[in-house]
């Protein structure tokens, strides 16, 4: 993704790290985290590194799965297969089924967090949220991918917060 982000954007200086060990010491007005830090277990230790290497009323923007989509549980009624809730509040390390690109089925771990435990976890850490949104798939999707847009445009899989650093 960097190298193409510096291929389409070659004016800006771009960099990458990891989320808890950034490898940089200088001082930035932005870190992007795009899909990064529900991997990740500590966010505690992760906002500390972003602090880090922020500049003063730097952002922090990120995206992550959202809390409500990452409790759901499918099951059968009928024969339809439905989405609910389930277990929301239980947080820690869940699991997704993914495929490669090949279709070959895989299981993925990320840590689910309640809004709660992210806000708390975001202000205690000397950040404020500036700004937050539920992902909503874009209008072209719908023509190229129906069943996931359908799916996709009932409820938020996804969230973006913008928290700046104080």
């Amino acid at each position: 993704m960097l190298i193409i982000a510096e291929k389409e954007n070659p004016k800006l200086d771009l960099k990458l790290g990891s989320g808890y060990k950034i490898p940089f010491n200088e001082k930035f007005d932005i870190v992007l985290a795009s899909l990064v830090v529900h991997y990740l277990k500590d966010w505690d230790k992760m906002f500390k590194e972003v602090g880090r290497v922020l500049k003063s009323r730097g952002y922090l923007i990120f995206s992550t799965g959202n809390p409500v989509a990452e409790a759901r549980k499918k099951i059968k009624v009928g024969n339809k297969e439905i989405s609910v809730l389930d277990n929301y509040f239980n947080e820690g390390k869940i699991y997704g089924k993914w495929k490669d690109n090949k279709g070959n089925k895989m299981k993925m771990s990320s840590y689910h967090k309640t809004y709660e435990t992210i806000i708390k976890t975001i202000v205690k850490n000397n950040f404020e949220i500036v700004d937050y949104k539920d992902c909503f798939p874009i209008k072209k999707a719908k023509k190229l991918f129906p069943e996931d847009y359908a799916e996709y445009s009932r409820k938020p899989f996804f969230c973006v917060w913008k928290i700046k650093k104080k």
